[in-house]
């Protein structure tokens, strides 16, 4: 990982910094790590195709025993 040098010619750490100024120094297997969290974050939120079909199925089979 890369970082910033500080005013006083020393490495911080990156914790120190606001997220504009170590825009640009993610390495990448950083990015690699947040896209997959990202990612399984909206596998989470999101229906499988299958998960649809299986709710609209049902959602049918109600309606034809209601009827």
């Amino acid at each position: 990982m890369s970082f910033i040098v500080g005013a006083n010619g020393n490495s911080p750490s990156k914790e120190g910094f606001s997220d504009s100024l170590v825009a640009g120094r993610v390495s990448h297997q950083e990015a690699i790590e947040k896209a997959t969290t990202e990612f399984k974050k909206y596998q989470v939120k999101t229906l499988s195709t299958v998960e649809e079909d299986y709710l609209r199925i049902l959602k049918s089979l109600e309606k034809k025993l209601t009827n």
